[in-house]
């Protein structure tokens, strides 16, 4: 995982922490959490896809997954 997605990797392991099981985050808080989000993230459901790339091994290591942008 990319370092710059550690932050989201640890906030969604608090929340895994306080079982919850269903979060909803606004783009500006993901981009804030990891000083900017490239445009794709805005543009390309793909960039969310729950597979290898660095950004989804954030929330895959913090035992998450996206259902939906």
């Amino acid at each position: 995982m990319a370092k710059k997605y550690s932050p989201v990797a640890e906030h969604l392991c608090v929340l895994a922490a306080e079982v919850q099981t269903r979060v909803e985050m606004l783009f500006g808080q993901l981009d804030r959490m990891v000083g900017g989000l490239p445009a794709s993230a805005r543009r390309n459901r793909t960039w969310w896809a729950n597979n290898s790339q660095n950004q989804a091994q954030a929330w895959r290591s913090a035992g998450w997954h996206v259902a939906s942008v």
